[in-house]
């Protein structure tokens, strides 16, 4: 198995002979880096199919779900013959990307499916694969697929990690956030999507970053995610749906006297259900909290979901 920095990922997207499996904790950049890489694709002339894993939510093979998505009669088979002669005839590779494995129900399926997807794949010469999955699931990916591991490149997603300090400068800068001093010892702020709202929350303000107050943070951070759950599900932000439902997330593990921070993926959903139907969420409230990382995903070893709060 290769395991390769993240700088990498796009030469390995270029290459004719490597299948790429990206990792990383929520929030660290995966989607933000996937589709960064197909767009400069397109601006570059090179042919890219995007999926998100968020969109394959049935029990059915997934090919046939992308198949569906694509809007396309043909089979599977067919369109990869399709893709192949059109990078065969630009000489350029074809990239299919597949966003987040682990949303949707991708616990079952990719488990199921995608070691026969690759086998195909591999048949055409002018087709690549770049997937990403939330760190934690890649273990259950290939519980059953010991030999699916060797057939791809394994990419760790750190984040901003290895760049903290200068990732923290642009986001400052950009955003014209003042500050006295770079908290080094923050670990929250290697995480992207963490800085990104960070900074939207302060956006304008002076900021001492030596005397921080997280609390005052977070709060903040959840009345920015609040505002865009809120318009992505037709709520009014007055109401505090997110605030709300991780309070009665809090207040319901504690009734339950639980000695650790683990709800089981049945009981959350409950909870999230009865404050959607109480404000007239359209949405989906439950993945967009997963989505914008309110809500941690994770998986035992027996293959059940809980959330970890």
């Amino acid at each position: 198995v290769n395991a390769v920095d993240v700088s990498r990922v796009k030469i390995l997207a270029r290459s004719i002979d490597e299948y790429v499996l990206i990792d990383g904790e929520g929030g660290c950049g995966k989607s933000h880096l996937i589709a960064d890489t197909v767009q400069k694709r397109s601006n570059n002339g090179e042919k890219s199919v995007l999926f998100l894993g968020q969109h394959f939510k049935g029990q059915t093979n997934p090919m046939q779900e992308m198949m569906q998505l694509l809007g396309v009669k043909d089979g599977f088979d067919i369109f990869l013959e399709n893709m192949n002669s059109i990078g065969e005839q630009e000489q350029r590779r074809v990239i299919l990307f597949i966003d987040a494995l682990n949303e949707g129900n991708g616990k079952e399926i990719w488990q199921d499916y995608l070691s026969g997807m690759l086998e195909k794949i591999k048949g055409y010469k002018w087709i690549g694969l770049v997937m990403s999955i939330r760190s934690e699931y890649k273990r259950h990916l290939f519980k059953e697929n010991r030999c699916l591991k060797e057939e791809l490149v394994l990419v760790r997603h750190t984040g901003f990690r290895s760049i903290s300090y200068e990732a923290i400068k642009k986001y400052f800068t950009f955003y014209n956030i003042e500050y006295m001093e770079i908290p080094f010892e923050n670990q929250e702020f290697e995480n992207p999507l963490f800085l990104r709202l960070f900074c939207e929350a302060y956006q304008g303000e002076r900021v001492n970053l030596t005397g921080i107050d997280l609390k005052t943070v977070y709060e903040k951070y959840l009345e920015k995610i609040n505002e865009r759950i809120s318009d992505k599900c037709d709520v009014n932000y007055r109401y505090k749906i997110v605030q709300k439902t991780i309070r009665a997330i809090v207040s319901y593990k504690f009734e339950k006297n639980a000695g650790n921070n683990i709800i089981y993926m049945d009981e959350i959903i409950d909870i999230v259900l009865e404050n959607q139907q109480k404000y007239g969420c359209r949405g989906d409230l439950l993945e967009e909290l997963l989505s914008e990382g309110i809500l941690t995903q994770n998986i035992l070893g027996n293959g059940e979901e809980y959330i970890y709060v």
